[in-house]
Formats: structure tokens, C-alpha cells, sequence
């Protein structure tokens, strides 16, 4: 059903081309939200790659690059229902949430406009980092389930 889907997918040049994009963005957005990637104030540039988290990035990024144009044709072939439009983006955020390290970034800088105070802040990124292995393993979870799910419904649109 997967392999189906994705062959139909990835046949136009577009979806490839948007599969790629995708997997390079998410990477440098998750790279930077992970501090694998940290640019100091004056421009110098440090990078930590720890295996646990580089293999993360890799995943989590192609997973992204995978999902995204194959829910993209699933909505182009009406073939999409409610019930799934949200597990890509849960998995999104549940992946950026497992790469936040110990300074606000995107997590934490959306939490605290919703009231969070900075002591608040500081305890979820310590906690975010100490459970980086099940947020990370979540996070594929959830992406694996979007791709099956709309893979699902690629593969539905084709039947007669």
C-alpha cells in the first residue's frame, strides 16, 4: 500500500522536488531548534552533532519530506478526510519539541505568549531534554502514522 503510494506520488517531478525541499527545510529548522546548529551572537557557528540527535534530524526530516507531498496529493484527489489532517503537524511539533535543548526556541517562545513565566520556561526545556529519546520516538510514530494514513487514502482514491 506504501510503496504503491509513494510510486504514484513521487512519479511527477513536482513531488519530488517538494519531498526534497521539505526534507532540507525541516532539517535546518530542526538542526537550529535542536542546537546541532548554534550561531553565536557574533556570527561564529558551533556545531554539536551527537549521534542520538543527528539521527533524529535525519529521520524525523525525511519522514517530514515523505508525509508532506503524499497528503498534499491525497487532498489533490479529494480523497482526504478530517480525521487525519492533524497527525503531520502533531508529528511536526512532538519532533521539534524533542530537539529542544536548554534555551527557548520555538517551543518555548509560543509558550510563553501564552502566559509561561521564564523559571516555567527553563523547567520544560530541562524536561524536554531529558525526554528527548521518547518525544523523538513519538514524534516518528506519529509521522509513520500520517504517512500510512494518507498513504491509505492515495492508494482508496485509485480503487474503482
Amino acid at each position: 500500500m506504501i510503496g504503491t503510494a509513494l510510486q504514484l506520488v513521487f512519479a511527477s517531478w513536482s513531488y519530488r522536488a517538494g519531498a526534497s525541499v521539505t526534507a532540507l527545510l525541516t532539517a535546518v529548522l530542526y538542526a537550529y531548534a535542536g542546537q546541532i546548529v548554534t550561531i553565536d551572537v557574533g556570527g561564529t557557528i558551533f556545531v554539536d552533532p551527537q549521534p542520538t540527535r543527528v539521527a533524529a534530524l535525519v529521520v524525523l526530516s525525511l519522514l517530514m519530506g515523505l508525509v508532506l507531498p503524499v497528503q498534499i496529493f491525497a487532498v489533490r484527489r479529494a480523497a482526504w478526510g478530517t480525521r487525519q489532517g492533524g497527525t503531520g503537524l502533531l508529528g511536526f511539533l512532538a519532533g521539534l519539541g524533542s530537539l529542544t535543548c536548554c534555551s527557548p526556541l520555538l517551543l518555548p517562545a509560543l509558550l510563553s505568549f501564552v502566559g509561561f513565566s521564564g523559571s516555567a520556561l527553563l523547567s520544560l526545556n530541562v524536561t524536554l531534554y531529558r525526554y528527548f529519546g521518547p518525544l523523538a520516538v513519538l514524534s516518528t510514530a506519529l509521522l509513520l502514522g500520517s504517512l500510512v494514513l494518507a498513504a491509505r487514502d492515495v492508494t482508496r482514491a485509485c480503487t474503482l
